[in-house]
Protein backbone atom coordinates (compact mmCIF):
# COMPACT_ATOMS: atom_id res chain seq x y z
CA UNK A 1 0.00 0.00 0.00
CA UNK A 2 1.04 3.63 -0.46
CA UNK A 3 -0.13 7.01 0.61
CA UNK A 4 -1.90 8.80 -1.91
CA UNK A 5 -2.47 12.47 -0.39
CA UNK A 6 -3.21 13.40 3.01
CA UNK A 7 -5.61 16.61 4.00
CA UNK A 8 -5.45 18.37 7.44
CA UNK A 9 -7.88 18.77 9.70
CA UNK A 10 -10.31 21.26 8.71
CA UNK A 11 -10.20 20.30 4.55
CA UNK A 12 -13.77 20.49 3.40
CA UNK A 13 -13.65 16.95 1.56
CA UNK A 14 -17.52 16.37 1.85
CA UNK A 15 -20.66 17.65 -0.62
CA UNK A 16 -24.10 17.16 0.79
CA UNK A 17 -27.10 18.55 -0.42
CA UNK A 18 -29.88 20.87 1.02
CA UNK A 19 -33.92 20.22 1.65
CA UNK A 20 -34.16 21.76 -1.98
CA UNK A 21 -31.88 19.24 -3.14
CA UNK A 22 -29.32 22.13 -4.01
CA UNK A 23 -25.52 20.75 -3.56
CA UNK A 24 -24.00 22.52 -0.46
CA UNK A 25 -20.52 22.47 0.93
CA UNK A 26 -20.00 20.27 4.11
CA UNK A 27 -17.88 21.32 7.30
CA UNK A 28 -14.50 20.66 7.01
CA UNK A 29 -13.19 17.25 8.57
CA UNK A 30 -12.69 17.63 11.96
CA UNK A 31 -9.93 15.01 11.77
CA UNK A 32 -6.57 14.73 9.55
CA UNK A 33 -7.51 12.18 6.39
CA UNK A 34 -5.07 10.08 4.75
CA UNK A 35 -5.96 8.42 1.05
CA UNK A 36 -3.85 5.07 0.54
CA UNK A 37 -4.43 2.47 -2.66
CA UNK A 38 -3.35 -1.00 -2.94
CA UNK A 39 -3.10 -2.05 -6.43
CA UNK A 40 -5.68 -4.85 -7.62
CA UNK A 41 -3.64 -8.40 -7.25
CA UNK A 42 -4.03 -10.83 -10.27
CA UNK A 43 -6.84 -12.73 -10.20
CA UNK A 44 -6.22 -16.17 -8.53
CA UNK A 45 -9.16 -18.88 -9.44
CA UNK A 46 -10.85 -20.79 -6.10
CA UNK A 47 -11.73 -24.31 -6.38
CA UNK A 48 -15.69 -24.78 -6.61
CA UNK A 49 -17.05 -26.19 -3.82
CA UNK A 50 -16.89 -29.70 -2.83
CA UNK A 51 -20.08 -30.47 -4.32
CA UNK A 52 -21.50 -30.08 -7.56
CA UNK A 53 -25.49 -29.31 -8.10
CA UNK A 54 -27.29 -32.30 -9.62
CA UNK A 55 -28.53 -30.23 -12.09
CA UNK A 56 -25.52 -29.42 -13.60
CA UNK A 57 -24.02 -32.62 -13.36
CA UNK A 58 -27.45 -33.96 -15.53
CA UNK A 59 -27.38 -30.98 -17.90
CA UNK A 60 -23.79 -31.58 -18.63
CA UNK A 61 -24.01 -35.24 -19.42
CA UNK A 62 -20.76 -35.88 -17.23
CA UNK A 63 -23.08 -38.80 -15.57
CA UNK A 64 -21.20 -42.22 -16.24
CA UNK A 65 -23.12 -46.06 -16.42
CA UNK A 66 -24.05 -47.25 -12.89
CA UNK A 67 -24.34 -43.44 -11.20
CA UNK A 68 -27.70 -42.25 -10.40
CA UNK A 69 -29.18 -38.58 -9.49
CA UNK A 70 -30.23 -38.24 -5.68
CA UNK A 71 -33.73 -39.01 -6.13
CA UNK A 72 -36.78 -39.66 -3.72
CA UNK A 73 -39.96 -41.17 -3.71
CA UNK A 74 -42.91 -39.14 -2.48
CA UNK A 75 -46.78 -39.30 -1.69
CA UNK A 76 -49.17 -36.49 -1.09
CA UNK A 77 -52.66 -36.64 -1.56
CA UNK A 78 -52.83 -40.20 -2.50
CA UNK A 79 -50.36 -39.50 -5.76
CA UNK A 80 -46.94 -40.98 -6.07
CA UNK A 81 -44.19 -38.42 -7.80
CA UNK A 82 -40.30 -38.69 -8.38
CA UNK A 83 -38.32 -35.72 -6.78
CA UNK A 84 -34.53 -34.43 -7.48
CA UNK A 85 -32.65 -33.71 -4.42
CA UNK A 86 -30.13 -30.81 -5.03
CA UNK A 87 -28.30 -28.74 -1.69
CA UNK A 88 -26.77 -26.78 -4.28
CA UNK A 89 -29.71 -24.89 -5.99
CA UNK A 90 -30.61 -21.89 -4.95
CA UNK A 91 -34.37 -22.57 -6.78
CA UNK A 92 -36.82 -25.07 -6.28
CA UNK A 93 -39.15 -26.06 -9.55
CA UNK A 94 -42.47 -28.11 -9.62
CA UNK A 95 -44.21 -29.21 -13.10
CA UNK A 96 -47.00 -27.55 -14.27
CA UNK A 97 -48.51 -31.13 -14.35
CA UNK A 98 -47.64 -32.29 -10.99
CA UNK A 99 -49.40 -29.08 -9.48
CA UNK A 100 -52.52 -29.64 -11.23
CA UNK A 101 -52.68 -33.55 -10.15
CA UNK A 102 -52.02 -32.05 -6.64
CA UNK A 103 -54.75 -29.27 -7.04
CA UNK A 104 -52.19 -26.39 -5.64
CA UNK A 105 -53.35 -23.04 -6.34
Amino acid sequence: MRKVRSFPTGTGLFNGLDLSGQQVALPGTSYPVEVWYDAPQPYTPVPPDPFTSALLVAASGAMTAGSALPLISLASAGLSFTTLVDSGATHDFISESLVQRLRLP
